[in-house]
C-alpha cells in the first residue's frame, strides 16, 4: 500500500501525464520487475491504465471520479471556512489563506486563497506540504498542538534556526508560544519571505485537535496603514468562528510547557 501511495504521489507531482515502469523503479529504488508488478496491481484495481502503444501508465477516470467525490465531501466541512476567509479578505482588503494540518506528517498545506485587491500580493502555492518551521501559519498551529507533538517539532525548529544563525532556545520558544496562546494569534514579519507580514490563528476541531489555520498576508509597507492588533483579533475571530462551526473545543491552558523560538513580528507566512 505504501508503494501504491508513493506511485500516486509521483504521478500527481509530475508535469507529464503518464509514466513508465523504469521511471517508477528509479524513483522508488526498486527493480523494474517489482515496479511492473505494483503497477499491474494498480491497473487491476482501476487506479491506473496502460496505453497499449507506449506501454506507459496514467491515472484512470475512475480514480479521478472517486477523488472528486472525496474532495466534495470535505468541501461540505470547508465551505463555511472558505466563506469566512472570503469575508475577512473583503473586510481587510488583504490576502487570506486557509490551511489544513496533517498530524501524521506534522506538516500543513494551504487549500484556499483569496487575493488582495491591492496591486502587490505575496502568494504561496496551494496544495504543497509546508513544514512547521517559521511563518505565521506554522506558528499558529504549533502553539496549540499537544505538548508531546509540539516538543518534537520545537527541537527540530531550534536546529533549523541554528543553521540559519538565528538564536533561539526552548525557553524562548516556550515564552513565545505562551504569548500566542494568550493573544489567540501570531503576528510575524519577514521570516519566510522578505518584506512579508503574516497574521495567523488556528482552526480547532473536536477534541481540541488542530485542524489548520487562517492566515492574513500583506506586504510590510502596508502594515502601517492598519491597526495590527485589530487585524490580529479579526483573524482570531474568524478562526474561532470556523472552529465552532466544525465542533471545535478551546480548552488549552494559557501557558505552554516547552516549545519554539520566534520573535513576535518575526516571520512571513
Amino acid at each position: 500500500m505504501r508503494r501504491v501511495m508513493q506511485i500516486l504521489q509521483l504521478m500527481v507531482d509530475r508535469d507529464q501525464a503518464d509514466i513508465g515502469v523504469r521511471e517508477v523503479a528509479r524513483a522508488l529504488g526498486v527493480a523494474p520487475s517489482s515496479a511492473y508488478q505494483i503497477l499491474g496491481m494498480m491497473e487491476d484495481a482501476k487506479i491506473v491504465q496502460q496505453d497499449p502503444a507506449s506501454r506507459r501508465y496514467s491515472l484512470t477516470l475512475e480514480l479521478l471520479r472517486v477523488a472528486a467525490l472525496v474532495a466534495n465531501d470535505r468541501d461540505l466541512v470547508l465551505a463555511a471556512a472558505r466563506a469566512h476567509c472570503d469575508s475577512l479578505a473583503a473586510q481587510t482588503r488583504e490576502a487570506v489563506y486557509l490551511g489544513l494540518y496533517d498530524t501524521a506528517r506534522q506538516q500543513f498545506m494551504y487549500v484556499h486563497y483569496v487575493k488582495s485587491v491591492n496591486p502587490v500580493n505575496y502568494t504561496m502555492a496551494l496544495y504543497e506540504w509546508l513544514p512547521i518551521y517559521s511563518g505565521a501559519g506554522a506558528m499558529a498551529i504549533l502553539a496549540f498542538l499537544p505538548e508531546k507533538e509540539a516538543r518534537s517539532l520545537a527541537e527540530a525548529i531550534v536546529m533549523e534556526r541554528r543553521i540559519r544563525r538565528v538564536h533561539g532556545s526552548l525557553r524562548q520558544i516556550e515564552q513565545e508560544l505562551t504569548g500566542i496562546r494568550e493573544r489567540g494569534y501570531v503576528l510575524s514579519v519577514a521570516q519566510r519571505i522578505n518584506g512579508a507580514v503574516g497574521i495567523g490563528a488556528p482552526i480547532i476541531g473536536p477534541g481540541s485537535r488542530v485542524l489548520g489555520n487562517v492566515v492574513l498576508a500583506l506586504p510590510l509597507e502596508r502594515l502601517a496603514a492598519h491597526d495590527s492588533g485589530f487585524l490580529g483579533r479579526k483573524v482570531a475571530e474568524v478562526a474561532r468562528t470556523i472552529s465552532r462551526e466544525v465542533g471545535g473545543e478551546f480548552d488549552y491552558p494559557r501557558s505552554v510547557a516547552l516549545v519554539i523560538p520566534a520573535r513576535i513580528g518575526g516571520e512571513g507566512r
